[in-house]
């Protein structure tokens, strides 16, 4: 015979795993602008050569986590895009909206930025 399963539990497990999720992304976020600083901290005061040495053994590792970051990053503003709209914009209106559709176009912009900014690896220049 089947066990009846609590309808309460299901909804705490799943709201539990929403708030992992959401906790998730923000996680995400904030890595991509860490590792947004740290590049800025590394070009800022060099000259082209010491620049090189830094940033040439690093640079293909970099390019590929801040495209999966980046990539994270919009899936996440997507993702509470979505769960703002079907909750009404909570009470907030036009400014939730406004700032959930920047975050989403700022995240989209930079992915485009860096998937288009990527070299091949064919194409390598030697």
């Amino acid at each position: 015979d089947r066990e009846e399963v609590d309808p309460r539990s299901l909804k705490l497990m799943l709201d539990m795993m929403a708030e992992a999720l959401a906790t998730g992304f923000v996680l995400v976020q904030g890595l991509l602008g860490g590792m947004g600083v740290v590049l800025l901290y590394i070009a800022t005061p060099q000259d082209n050569a010491s620049l090189l040495r830094v940033y040439s053994p690093i640079a293909s590792d970099m390019q590929k986590a801040m495209i999966f970051l980046t990539c994270l990053a919009l899936v996440g503003a997507l993702e509470k895009w979505s769960k703002d709209q079907m909750a009404g914009w909570l009470l907030r209106g036009r400014r939730q909206q406004a700032l959930d559709g920047g975050l989403v176009l700022l995240y989209s912009v930079a992915f485009i930025f860096r998937w288009v900014g990527r070299q091949p690896i064919g194409l390598a220049r030697e």
